[in-house]
């Protein structure tokens, strides 16, 4: 019977550190997904043309 206890300790200990892990990598997931979106939000308002301060400029 100490067995089966000792196993079902060994399993739960096992379960919560694999969850704060799992916790962990969606963290620097996200962390690392929002620096992504921030460099495409970027990237496209520097594609935008941007007007000149004093109007459009007549070439």
């Amino acid at each position: 019977m100490g067995w089966v206890i000792a196993c079902v300790l060994i399993a739960l200990v096992g379960l919560v550190y694999l969850f704060l892990q799992a916790r962990e990598v969606w963290r620097k997931a996200r962390l690392l997904l929002g620096e992504v979106e921030a460099a495409a939000a970027r990237a496209e308002a520097a594609s935008q043309p941007t007007s000149h301060p004093a109007g459009p400029v007549r070439t």
